[in-house]
């Protein structure tokens, strides 16, 4: 007989127990560089937002309701990271701004790393437009800027904000979905374009 164990994620078939393989991933992104652009794509392509932001030391467990309303100040923040992390499972993800530091290295060494990188200038220009619109003061720190070293941690997926996600590469998504999921399963282009039209978490005023 054949029993499947969503908690454990196990396959028993004829009295024996075979571990099928986890797929969970996190977006490991420099602040304005299409954070939550990414994580309505992959929503779109089936995954499921756990809606955890990490950043050093603490979580923030940004619910769908805040979401919808842009609202930074009124999230349920928690110092005890490793509780969220072990509960992030198959077909799940979270997001965050987090170096490649020994420590972050190893919490994220069984979860797909998708990178998302922009231009220091770039970036430094949008989070003084995002501030001037909530009111927030948010700066780029020396940990963002290095997070474009993920890039030389094998079995890692970097992708540039500009030419990748709002040009809409579909070749480097199509390799994206290769890397999450083995093979294509939705069309690049057509889920890109409805990403990109939806009213994500932190989308700047500037883009449509």
């Amino acid at each position: 007989y054949v029993k499947l164990v969503a908690r454990s994620h196990k396959l028993k078939f004829r009295g024996i127990l075979r571990v099928l393989p986890i797929m969970k991933a996190f977006i490991c992104s420099m602040p304005r560089s299409g954070t939550y652009l990414m994580a309505k794509l992959l929503t779109l392509w089936g995954m499921t937002n756990t809606n955890y932001h990490f950043s050093e030391g603490f979580v923030e467990h940004r619910t769908q309701e805040n979401i919808d309303r842009q609202r930074l100040d009124i999230n349920e923040v928690n110092s005890n990271t490793q509780d969220f992390w072990h509960s992030i499972g198959h077909n799940q993800f979270a997001v965050g701004h987090l170096a490649p530091e020994c420590h972050n290295l190893e919490q994220l060494k069984s979860f797909k790393r998708i990178v998302l990188i922009r231009d220091h200038t770039e970036i430094d220009n949008s989070l003084r437009s995002w501030s001037q619109l909530t009111g927030y003061d948010i700066k780029l720190l020396d940990s963002h800027k290095i997070i474009p070293d993920w890039r030389w941690v094998p079995d890692t997926f970097v992708c540039e904000f500009n030419r990748d996600l709002i040009g809409i590469n579909i070749g480097k998504l199509d390799d994206l979905q290769r890397y999450l999921f083995g093979k294509v399963t939705h069309c690049s282009d057509a889920t890109m374009q409805l990403a990109q039209a939806s009213m994500t978490f932190t989308k700047s005023s500037s883009r449509p």
